[in-house]
């Protein structure tokens, strides 16, 4: 158990000086809510008691650039595309931005959505819809929801005696304009040879 060389107590919590961690061992006795300090004699460490138990202590993060800077920070890693640090979630939640508390960018779950409020006439999606072989865009006008405009780029298979196809979802309230745009590559089969390629388009 740590030591306590130091107290102060202000409204029934405590400012300590310790000469160890609090935590460790079988802890330091504290209110919720309390501080201790410790020096070590090279590093000075800021400790905050965050539960009822002796132990239950935790370490304020006083290194500089261990917060996310306002006016920028100075990355680091192996390369410009490996940081080491990351502003992002640690679970499978969104990541939601903000302006004037109204929300304007969202990082979901392999999507990408921009402009969700209705005040700024619309909503950019990009997201995958089918894993490996499916990107799609689409542009909402948020006001009525109507889809104005849906690109989506696909990978299809198929055998000489399959066919492949590729759905499009439109509302029974909606019109909607579909340009298809395909180019086509043979892999296998015996009505050509490999290579062979087409495209064409349809609106």
């Amino acid at each position: 158990m740590a030591v306590v060389t130091g107290l102060i107590t202000i409204n029934n919590k405590q400012v300590l000086e310790v000469d160890a961690a609090p935590g460790a061992s079988a802890g330091t006795p504290a209110p919720i809510g309390s501080l201790a300090m410790f020096d070590s004699g090279s590093l000075g460490v800021l400790y905050f008691k965050n539960g009822a138990a002796d132990t239950a202590w935790v370490t304020v993060d006083l290194s500089e650039g261990a917060d996310w800077q306002l006016l920028g920070n100075d990355l680091t890693g192996a390369g410009p595309t490996t940081p080491n640090e990351l502003f992002c979630s640690n679970n499978n939640f969104d990541v939601v931005f903000r302006r004037n508390a109204v929300e304007q960018f969202r990082l979901q779950n392999n999507a990408m959505l921009v402009g969700l409020s209705a005040s700024i006439g619309g909503r950019l999606q990009v997201g995958q819809t089918v894993a490996d072989s499916d990107m799609m865009a689409e542009i909402f006008n948020a006001a009525s929801n109507p889809i104005i405009k849906v690109t989506r780029m696909s990978r299809l298979t198929t055998t000489g005696v399959a066919t492949a196809t590729q759905d499009f979802a439109i509302p029974t309230d909606k019109n909607a304009l579909i340009e298809v745009q395909a180019c086509a590559r043979q892999t296998a089969g015996i009505a050509g040879a490999a290579g062979d390629g087409a495209s064409y388009i349809r609106t």
